[in-house]
């Protein structure tokens, strides 16, 4: 009887686990960027799934400017071209480093909202979170996190192209 109870009590600590461990994520992670402790927010970053995620948008918005835009169009080819690099570059943990330091360089510690306070958050699968962030009754984005093990990764950040200035 007590092997039984015990049995129960685990498996629903192991459930409930489960069940929060994404929100669990986003509190460690909006407590490394308000730290600005990049290295403690690179942890929960599945870097290349992000940067292929950032290279597609960015493509994908450049081609939506060429679209309209013919002047820019040979513009946009280029840059399309160069995108891989500069991601590549720039979407790394030292990359997130610099920036945060930049970042800190310019300005206090803040404490208004992150954009993980911006948002909402719910599951979109059983292997997938995702966290709209929300600004002036507009939804402004998306950071998605899929599960890895027991752990959740953010493995991409939707934006709406025309927010983007590219």
């Amino acid at each position: 009887m007590k092997a039984k109870v015990l049995i129960g009590a685990l498996a629903t600590l192991f459930v409930s686990y489960f069940v929060a461990s994404p929100w669990l994520t986003l509190h460690e992670l909006r407590s490394a960027v308000r730290n600005r402790n990049a290295d403690a927010v690179a942890k929960h970053v599945d870097f290349p799934a992000l940067r292929e995620s950032l290279k597609t948008q960015m493509k994908t918005a450049m081609t939506l400017k060429a679209v309209k835009d013919e002047q820019s169009a040979a513009l946009a080819a280029f840059a399309s071209s160069m995108t891989d690099q500069f991601v590549d570059a720039l979407v790394t943990p030292e990359g997130l480093r610099q920036l945060m330091a930049a970042e800190a360089e310019r300005s206090a510690p803040k404490t208004e909202p992150s954009l993980f306070d911006k948002g909402s958050a719910s599951y979109q699968s059983l292997n997938r979170f995702v966290v709209t962030i929300h600004e002036n009754g507009q939804d402004k984005g998306r950071v998605l996190l899929d599960r890895q093990g027991l752990s959740w990764k953010v493995v991409g950040i939707e934006i709406d192209p025309s927010q983007l200035n590219l």
